[in-house]
């Protein structure tokens, strides 16, 4: 028996050889999915693609609230049933979250891709956490997914079972975050290129003093490329960045760091930035709901957006009126989840990819950025 083959794979030739072999007779009913996945000591799920690829060969017919049973018609042409027939594969999908401002439209995109191409998911979330992640990745290969989609955890050192999965050419996807010199299919964002976009709309907009606030850029490339377009906007306008009036040690966003203490803390630190450098107009913040944060410093301080002090964001609750609060930068949510199943999908017919798609993002308008006059 193959050791490498997925648990659905030997669990659907058990039952195989055992109704080639006539240990289950035509006519039989076969053990439940729940019967089977106790019996092989594997998940429902996998019991249940068993059976479906037994069904979609022709073996057995599953007959809803009555059970699987083995076709008395399948007994002159047994022999030319494949072994290792076609199915439905099912992908795992690790996300480190998802919410409504981002990840939910990535979910969608991913799901809207996978059932075109008549695939199963099991999502799985990390919470930011190296070891939950490393416990998703293992009970997902454990219950033998063909492949597997991961948003890698931001941290200061790549997680070494991803590498191992990629080194063993196991088909995996990194999204969203990828990991830098690994040769491995990678779909996200072009960070640099959307913090230069935002940035370049603020300076020509006549902001000068651009406070920069973020979580920690050493836990994450995407903060990283984002500084570089930050930068690279300023570069190109002549315009000198001031690292002074940045805030990039905010934690209260980050999965499983959201208690009231860290938002109390991370709000004063924008009180602080904000009363220290008056001459701040604007703040560029990496991600929505840090720009809440910065809404919820600034009403403290009994200052008005736009009227005070500007916000440009990245991401945001998506709504079909377009008419959105926050001037934010929009992610391909859609685009990159589907494009992660059809890169997957690849991966699970043996074809070689190590790709790297960047899909730019678009700058969508809304009412917290205001011109400076005299500029």
């Amino acid at each position: 028996m193959n050791e490498n083959q997925p648990l659905y794979q030997k669990l659907y030739n058990s039952i195989y050889d055992k109704i080639i072999s006539g240990e289950y007779s035509d006519g039989e009913k076969l053990p439940t999915e729940k019967e089977l996945a106790a019996q092989f000591d594997v998940s429902n799920i996998t019991s249940k693609k068993a059976l479906e690829m037994l069904a979609d060969n022709g073996l057995i017919k599953r007959i809803p609230g009555k059970g699987s049973f083995v076709l008395k018609s399948t007994e002159d042409n047994k022999e030319n049933v494949p072994k290792k027939g076609g199915h439905s594969p099912i992908i795992g999908v690790v996300l480190s979250d998802f919410t409504e401002s981002y990840g939910t439209n990535l979910l969608s995109g991913i799901e809207e891709e996978a059932s075109k191409n008549n695939c199963f998911i099991v999502p799985k979330r990390s919470y930011g956490n190296q070891e939950l992640e490393n416990d998703a990745i293992n009970s997902l290969v454990d219950m033998g997914v063909d492949g597997i989609i991961v948003m890698p955890v931001h941290g200061e050192h790549y997680n070494p079972k991803i590498l191992k999965l990629i080194m063993d050419g196991y088909p995996l996807v990194l999204m969203d975050c990828d990991l830098k010199g690994i040769p491995a299919a990678f779909v996200g964002t072009d960070n640099v290129d959307a913090a230069k976009v935002a940035a370049d709309y603020l300076l020509k907009r006549g902001h000068r003093k651009i406070s920069f606030i973020s979580t920690p850029p050493k836990d994450t490339t995407t903060i990283e490329d984002r500084i570089t377009g930050f930068i690279l906007s300023h570069a190109e306008h002549g315009v000198k960045v001031d690292e002074t009036i940045w805030e990039t040690n905010l934690v209260s966003t980050l999965p499983g760091m959201d208690s009231e203490h860290n938002i109390e803390n991370d709000c004063d630190k924008i009180k602080s930035l904000l009363l220290n450098n008056p001459d701040i107009t604007c703040v560029f913040v990496t991600e929505y709901n840090l720009a809440l944060l910065v809404m919820r410093a600034l009403k403290s301080l009994n200052k008005t957006v736009p009227g005070d002090i500007s916000i440009l964001c990245f991401d945001g609750p998506y709504n079909n009126i377009g008419d959105y609060f926050f001037t934010h930068i929009r992610q391909k949510e859609k685009e990159i989840g589907g494009t992660s199943i059809q890169f997957v999908l690849k991966l699970i017919k043996n074809e070689e990819i190590t790709e790297k798609t960047y899909l730019k993002a678009v700058l969508v308008d809304g009412q917290s950025v205001k011109s400076i006059k005299g500029r």
